[in-house]
């Protein structure tokens, strides 16, 4: 990851992965999470991703699920969300 920017105002990521192979760097842009908390753990539900990847968004399009899994945060990334 070369840049991430959060804004914990909006509920917004913005990302920057070099790949290892790729020619031009990933560019990620998650216009929407939300933070739930279960049985002590806090997970992060993502929503409205964008990639500069076309075939990233495309899979998006035909497995909409994928956004809307949660995923496990850990407690020193929590503080930053």
């Amino acid at each position: 990851m070369t840049h991430i920017n959060i804004d914990s105002q909006k509920r917004s990521l913005d990302m920057e992965l070099d790949l290892k192979g790729e020619a031009a760097p990933l560019q990620i842009n998650i216009k929407n999470y939300r933070l739930i908390d279960e049985s002590g753990e806090t997970y992060i539900e993502l929503s409205d991703i964008t990639t500069s990847r076309e075939w990233i968004n495309a899979l998006l399009r035909d497995y909409p699920d994928l956004e809307k899994r949660h995923y496990k945060v850990p407690a020193a990334v929590k503080v930053l969300l």
